[in-house]
């Protein structure tokens, strides 16, 4: 579940060619060189000089701008980089607390951040809020776009595999709310942009969406503290704790994966933020397609055609023609 994306399938047919080349770096006219270990050392030295709070939360409303939604993989090198930090490596010299300093930390960033056309080569569906999901007794509106296509069938297949699993189901509920809270706290109108996206694309939200994202990524957070006593713990993870992506093989892996941001919700100073929306859903779908079960979805199946079907057969039954009973 969730690999099915057109960059994952890209990936999967470059890989051998990208270990071939990491192997062989003076191969014919030109050497080889892994850009990440640079970028990332780059990265470092601008983020150490932030509160990690307040560098995480602006990260996160530089993803959320939905002119960046075809720049995934930038934003994932941008979050991996500081959340494999150890928390003591952040001095707090610098302040990212007005609009004008988070602009210039961005012009900074996104001169570091590489264009790596071969991972960012597709723009997701650019939504806002538009697309809605039954989940129980209720309607909630969600991330639809994302390195997954058909997410919503994603999350309605996770439903049923796992019916009777309430503590698997209530993982996915957690997600669902803290999306729909999140949603529901901004103004569609903030997110709107006029231009045409293009792969890769990168740009500096405007002041109107870094306040009412910054607002809404708090008012979140404190719907976040309501859930995590529901909320399995490796779904929510410290700075420190992520691993460290060193190379692009690893980068291209761990997004083929789906592991490279592998948790929801981040615990800083005792408060947990939410970790990228639209790679959540994701997150505990390919969590628990990794553990071996043994499911029995028969029912679960059964009761989600005869919600959608207004005449049906329950019980099991046999098709007869005029000559024989159908096998």
């Amino acid at each position: 579940m969730g690999k099915n994306s057109k960059a994952k399938r890209d990936l999967k047919k470059k890989k051998s060619n990208n270990k071939s080349r990491e192997k062989s770096p003076g191969k014919g006219n030109r050497s080889y060189e892994d850009v990440i270990p640079k970028i990332k050392d780059n990265l470092i030295s601008v983020y150490k000089e932030y509160n990690l709070a307040e560098l995480f939360l602006t990260l996160s409303i530089s993803e959320l701008w939905l002119p960046n939604i075809s720049s995934p993989v930038k934003h994932t090198i941008a979050f991996n980089t500081l959340l494999s930090m150890d928390v003591s490596t952040f001095n707090n010299q610098k302040e990212l607390k007005t609009y004008q300093q988070a602009s210039e930390f961005f012009s900074i960033i996104y001169k570091i951040l590489p264009n790596i056309p071969q991972m960012e080569d597709f723009v997701p569906e650019q939504d806002w809020g538009q697309i809605k999901i039954p989940w129980g007794d209720n309607i909630y509106r969600i991330f639809y776009g994302s390195s997954v296509e058909r997410l919503y069938d994603y999350i309605q297949a996770f439903g049923i595999r796992y019916a009777e699993y309430p503590i698997i189901l209530k993982q996915m509920d957690n997600v669902l709310i803290l999306q729909d809270k999140f949603l529901s706290s901004i103004n569609p109108v903030d997110t709107l942009s006029e231009q045409e996206f293009s792969p890769g694309h990168l740009e500096i939200p405007p002041e109107t969406f870094w306040k009412a994202c910054q607002q809404a990524l708090t008012d979140t957070s404190h719907a976040f503290e309501q859930l995590i006593s529901q909320t399995e713990k490796i779904f929510i993870k410290k700075s420190g704790e992520f691993k460290s992506i060193n190379s692009l093989s690893e980068l291209s892996n761990v997004i083929m994966e789906g592991l490279a941001l592998p948790a929801i919700g981040v615990s800083i100073d005792n408060r947990v933020y939410p970790l990228s929306f639209r790679n959540m859903a994701n997150v505990i779908i390919e969590h628990y397609a990794s553990k071996k079960m043994d499911i029995d979805c028969s029912d679960a199946i059964s009761n989600f055609i005869s919600q959608r079907f207004e005449s049906i057969i329950e019980e099991p039954f046999l098709l007869l023609s005029k000559k024989k009973v159908l096998p």
